[in-house]
């Protein structure tokens, strides 16, 4: 069950970054500080993907997580340019595991359950290059709510589409002679 972690951090909630977001369970007692803002970039094209968590240590309620506008100077990527899901968790006689990501930001959120959303954004082709900022607010019925800045930068260059090789991550070519003819 989640827990307060230890130091000096008061509060209801704890918002955190998975350190290893796949192994993400509803016991993961947060590590470290609490999340006071999200980063990331990319290029033109590019989709982005975000991990949050909520370690309750009290029943929170209905809870949401909510996406706002992104300003820069390239303009605004409205909240609806990005999506998020949340990871359910189903019992196995193994264990428990998150098995699917259910396409909502609200859920209900109970004592020492950890809770996990990921977002994902993509980024325009025509986005211009330089730094978008806005926030995240979590919204819980029964305490108080915070609010997450969010800065996401476009890098000023594009990836290639087509690459001239086939790599996959096990991938090293071939490692044995190759017949002649």
């Amino acid at each position: 069950n989640a827990k307060h972690p230890e130091g000096d951090y008061e509060g209801d909630y704890m918002l955190f970054i998975p350190v290893l977001p796949d192994a993400v369970s509803p016991a993961t007692v947060p590590e470290g500080q609490p999340v006071t803002s999200i980063a990331a970039g990319g290029t033109r094209g590019q989709g982005l993907i975000m991990n949050i968590a909520v370690a309750p240590f009290k029943d929170l309620g209905r809870c949401e997580l909510r996406l706002n506008d992104l300003t820069g100077d390239g303009g605004t990527r409205p909240a609806s340019a990005k999506k998020g899901n949340y990871v359910n968790y189903k019992y196995f006689p193994t264990g428990v595991q998150g098995t699917a990501m259910l396409p909502s930001l609200s859920l209900r959120v109970e004592q020492g359950i950890t809770a996990q959303f990921v977002l994902w954004m993509e980024i325009p082709e025509d986005a211009a290059p330089g730094t978008y900022t806005g926030a995240f607010d979590f919204v819980s019925e029964k305490t108080a709510s915070r609010k997450v800045p969010v800065e996401i930068e476009v890098y000023p260059f594009k990836l290639i589409e087509d690459l001239p090789l086939s790599a996959g991550m096990y991938y090293s070519g071939r490692n044995y002679p190759v017949p002649p003819g």
